[in-house]
């Protein structure tokens, strides 16, 4: 049986973990896969200043690889994947093997936007939230979990995110098959809309 694929799309912070975690707990054994383990490795890009790159374009990652893994996994194939450190901004010398799953579960920002990922998909889902909320979110995540201060990330939301988010990620609402609300209802909840789309029991 050819394992389904659900794309979870939308802003940083806009809740897509929170959902991909009640949706892998709710249809497991499912993988989850987050695009950020593919952004491209620091060491291959010449001159890299991490305070300058733009790491909210979709080609900061690697999305053919990401759409090649997809289809491997759907035929049934583990796959070696990039695991990516944001303290180095590089990948991790080892991969990490990911098995295929009866369900397979994507999240990220441009996950909705590249055909190469789209076109492996069973069902595409945009996260929305506003933006003071995901950037509420991203504030404690950066700092807590990848060492950051509270400047440097404010400077980089209104510098990239927020500008990259308006032209690259808020109009792949417009492809997906569910566009939900992250701040109106809780994840379960979200979680029991996508399984009744899937037709899931």
């Amino acid at each position: 049986m050819t394992p389904r694929v659900i794309l979870l799309g939308g802003g940083t912070g806009s809740g897509k973990s929170a959902l991909a975690a009640a949706l892998a707990q709710a249809l497991a054994p499912a993988l989850r896969i987050n695009e950020d383990d593919y952004y491209i490795c620091a060491s291959t890009i010449p001159g890299f200043d991490a305070a300058a790159y733009n790491f909210d374009v979709p080609a900061a990652k690697d999305l053919p690889l990401l759409g090649a893994h997809l289809e491997a996994l759907r035929a049934g194939r583990a796959v070696d994947a990039p695991r990516y450190d944001f303290a180095t901004h590089t990948r991790l010398p080892a991969p990490q093997t990911l098995q295929p799953a009866a369900t397979i579960i994507v999240e990220g920002l441009h996950a909705l936007g590249a055909e190469e990922v789209r076109a492996r998909a069973d069902l595409s889902v945009f996260v929305h939230a506003p933006e003071e909320v995901r950037l509420a979110r991203r504030l404690v995540r950066d700092v807590r979990e990848r060492g950051r201060d509270i400047e440097g990330i404010v400077a980089q939301f209104l510098g990239t995110v927020r500008p990259m988010h308006a032209l690259h990620v808020e109009p792949h609402s417009a492809m997906a098959d569910l566009v939900v609300d992250a701040e109106a209802e809780r994840p379960e909840a979200l979680c029991r809309r996508i399984l009744a789309r899937l037709g899931a029991p």
